[in-house]
Formats: structure tokens, C-alpha cells, sequence
């Protein structure tokens, strides 16, 4: 019984110590999400944290007593694995919930681009783009970003284009210098739209300030220093998605010329640190994510919205 003791005793101040990380892994997970903590939900994580070591610490400190009372190392153990399993459930279900909750943004934001002639599938595009990019980035750069608001950005780049008249955003054929200053606006709009969200507001503000030149020709005048790095990251994927996707005013190209179109701008309209970045990433990978999105389009519009406004046209 004392060596099983012993050994109840040795397990759960292992568990104790592993609910600290979890809790910690929960502290950083949840910093990473869309939906930050509350600051009662962060005191209390923080609480719980320093309970577990402080238990962990009196498991060594008080071992001989524990082991003279064999029903204490179990009590111990039995406590130790009911907060283990509860923090592995709950960090599962936030995961799963996160996970949800974006793809039905990606779902929902599919279905309106299939119908926009001239967005046709841009976002879903520019998500994936964006995380070959953020992926293909030195870990410290990569530090700098984060990567779940980073998606919701590229998801949500288009959403300004809410607030645009239909008939300009889906119009057949090249704009005219009037109706491109209109759909200037779209960051504009797209920045009213997120900011009346607190988890939306460094969105909104990357969105806004993705379209800005790093040279400092851009519509705002901002420099390099002064554009978010998220801002310069979407800049690229977006750049490279208006090269490869078709529109109803030109054909899509080949990612051989969007590389080349990428590298005469880099340094002046896009960062040219990134530009560098993403031209490592394999064709292979750059091309599988253009058929996927051609593949979600044609499939949104199998499902008939949007097939009779089509032929209409």
C-alpha cells in the first residue's frame, strides 16, 4: 500500500503540473481567438494556475504526512484527474466552436461570392493565400501575427462590398473612373461595418489599410512603418488573387505571371520582405488552392440560386 501510495502521490503531481500547462495553453489559445477573454474569465484562469502550483508545491512538501494517511493519495489522484479531464473537454470544445464558427463565415461568404460575377470566390481565395503566406514565414515573423484573426481578416476582405449598388459591383465589362471611386470606398465601409464589433475593430483596421502603397503614394499616404503587418500580408494575397482570378472585365492568368507582377511591385506598392516569402511557396500548393476555390464556386452555384440570374445575363 505505501508504494502505491507513493506512486498516487508522484502521478498526481504530475497531473497538477500538466493542469497548470493546460491552463496556460488555454490562457494562450483563447489570446489567439476572435473572441477574447473576459477580464473575470482571465482572473480566474490565472487563479486556478497558481492553486495547481501551489498544490503541487505542498504534494512535496508534505508527502511523508499524505503517505501516513492511505486514503489521502487517492483522494489526491481521483481530484487530479477530474480537472485534467474537465480542462481537456473544455479546451476540445473551444476548439471545435472556433473551428465552427469559421466555417460558417467561409460557408457563408461561398455562397454570396458565387453569385458576384466579379468577386468570384476572392475571399475564400485570399484566406487560403494568406495562410500559405503566413505558413511560409520565419517563425519570428510569424510571432507577430495573429493567425486566427489573420484568417477572419482575408474571410471578411470583401465585406465592404456590402455597401456598394449591386449593379456596379456586378457589372459586366471594365468600370469607369466614376464607378471605381465608388468602389473605393468599399475599405471605408468595410471598416463602419466590423468596428461596431470590439472583437472586429483590428480587423476592420487591417481591412481599411490593406489597399494603402508601402511607398507612401497610397490613397491615405501611409509609409511601410505606419500599414499593419497583417495589412501588408492580406496586400499580397489580394494582389496576387486580382492577377489569377477571372473577372467579367478580363481572364484569369497563370501563376508564372502573378509571380512576375509580384516582384515588379514589391518594394513599392507591396513589402517586399513578404513578396519574397511568397514566391517560396510551391506552385503546386499556390494552384491546388485556385482549383479548390474554382471547385466551391461551381458548386454554390450547382445548387440553383444563382443559375437563372446567370443565364439571364
Amino acid at each position: 500500500m505505501y508504494i502505491n501510495a507513493q506512486y498516487l502521490l508522484l502521478i498526481s503531481l504530475l497531473l497538477f503540473l500538466s493542469d497548470a500547462c493546460l491552463i496556460v495553453y488555454f490562457l494562450i489559445y483563447r489570446r489567439l481567438a476572435i473572441v477574447p477573454m473576459s477580464r473575470i474569465s482571465l482572473v480566474s484562469a490565472v487563479a486556478a494556475t497558481a492553486i495547481l502550483i501551489a498544490g503541487s508545491v505542498q504534494i512535496i512538501r508534505k508527502q511523508d504526512e499524505m503517505l501516513a494517511n492511505t486514503a489521502a493519495p487517492r483522494g489526491i489522484f481521483t481530484c487530479c484527474m477530474f480537472v485534467t479531464l474537465f480542462l481537456v473537454w473544455l479546451i476540445i470544445l473551444l476548439r471545435s466552436a472556433d473551428r465552427s464558427a469559421a466555417k460558417l463565415f467561409e460557408s457563408l461568404i461561398a455562397i454570396a461570392e458565387a453569385g458576384a460575377p466579379n468577386l468570384n470566390g476572392n475571399a475564400i481565395y485570399v484566406q487560403k493565400l494568406t495562410k500559405l503566406l503566413y505558413e511560409n514565414l520565419p517563425i519570428e515573423d510569424r510571432l507577430r501575427v495573429n493567425p486566427n484573426e489573420l484568417e477572419y481578416a482575408a474571410i471578411l476582405i470583401d465585406v465592404g462590398q456590402l455597401g456598394i449598388p449591386r449593379q456596379l459591383r456586378e457589372k459586366y465589362g471594365k468600370l469607369t473612373a466614376e464607378e471605381r471611386q465608388i468602389m473605393r470606398k468599399s475599405p471605408d465601409i468595410a471598416e463602419n461595418l466590423l468596428s461596431s464589433s470590439s472583437s472586429f475593430k483590428r480587423i476592420a483596421k487591417w481591412i481599411r489599410l490593406s489597399g494603402e502603397r508601402i511607398d507612401g503614394s497610397g490613397r491615405l499616404g501611409l509609409t511601410q512603418k505606419e500599414i499593419p503587418y497583417e495589412s501588408r500580408i492580406l496586400a499580397v494575397a489580394c494582389t496576387y488573387s486580382a492577377v489569377t482570378l477571372s473577372r467579367t472585365y478580363k481572364a484569369s492568368r497563370g501563376c508564372a505571371e502573378a509571380m512576375e507582377e509580384l516582384k515588379i511591385v514589391a518594394g513599392t506598392q507591396l513589402d517586399a520582405e513578404l513578396v519574397e516569402a511568397f514566391i517560396n511557396i510551391p506552385i503546386e500548393q499556390l494552384e491546388e488552392a485556385r482549383d479548390s476555390v474554382n471547385r466551391r464556386m461551381e458548386e454554390m452555384r450547382s445548387l440553383g440560386v444563382y443559375k437563372k440570374e446567370t443565364e439571364d445575363k
